[in-house]
């Protein structure tokens, strides 16, 4: 993410500016309980580097740890590219460029309630969960909680996104010889928006629409959301990065293949 602040996205006027939108539902609940926990991090780290033991505050100035976020100038900011960077098959370094601008700007992040194959036990849902992202931003947060070791602002990206699911509870076999699928989750799900942490995205994906499902609305219908462009939503899209797609490069195709990509660190979300 770039270290710019040239594109400014006001709060006190984004949130109105977009009123009834699906994707703005509870839009600052989400991004302060994402931040909360990464802010308490980083305060307990940075205590632990210091030379001499901070006096660290003992209570928040609110009985709500919410509300001891505060965005500086009430702003965040928006960049245009997002740089994945990723361990490839042989060892190498490779990356990955998003532009939410662009048809290029889906991710993948480890599933953490997914669990490893072990030898007779069948493989149950799926190893990743898939988002698209609607804007790479960060903020300049300040911290006012239980905890925190000052009241300066420290930068913290994340990335807005909008959640698919699986279309099936499972990931289909060598033998079924169908490609995995996935759908967005409905807009009105509260779990359709939220936000990430862009070090906990392992690559980019290749989505392709299931064309002859037609689209999710009429092509003459307008957005729901202004945000999430759905009037241009398929109804389904096929996974053509899963472990059934052949000719898929080799590091996509090892990542499927639990326990031999070399390089790759196995861990969960």
């Amino acid at each position: 993410v770039g270290i710019s602040q040239h594109l400014p996205v006001h709060l006190v006027a984004f949130i109105p500016r977009h009123r009834g939108d699906p994707a703005i539902r509870d839009f600052q609940v989400k991004l302060r309980s994402h931040l909360l926990p990464r802010v308490q991090e980083y305060h307990r780290k940075e205590s632990l580097e210091l030379p001499w033991s901070p006096r660290l505050r003992e209570a928040g100035l609110s009985e709500n740890p919410l509300h001891c976020i505060f965005f500086h100038n009430s702003r965040l900011y928006r960049h245009k590219i997002f740089r994945i960077n990723y361990t490839t098959y042989d060892v190498r370094q490779g990356q990955d460029l998003l532009n939410p601008d662009t048809p290029r700007r889906d991710v993948m992040v480890l599933n953490g309630n997914y669990q490893a194959p072990s030898p007779g036990s069948p493989t149950t849902g799926h190893p990743y969960l898939y988002a698209r992202v609607l804007a790479v931003l960060h903020a300049n947060v300040v911290y006012s909680g239980k905890y925190s070791l000052d009241l300066e602002k420290r930068r913290f990206d994340f990335l807005w996104v909008r959640w698919f699911q699986p279309v099936n509870d499972t990931q289909n076999t060598w033998s079924s010889k169908k490609l995995d699928t996935v759908e967005f989750l409905p807009l009105d799900d509260p779990n359709a928006f939220g936000f990430l942490d862009p070090q906990d995205v392992v690559r980019a994906c290749h989505l392709i629409p299931r064309f002859f499902l037609g689209m999710a609305r009429k092509e003459t219908d307008k957005d729901r959301s202004s945000c999430a462009r759905d009037s241009k939503d398929w109804k389904e899209y096929y996974l053509l990065i899963d472990h059934n797609f052949r000719f898929v490069d080799r590091d996509m195709y090892m990542r499927y293949n639990w326990g031999m990509a070399v390089g790759h660190i196995y861990s969960h979300g």
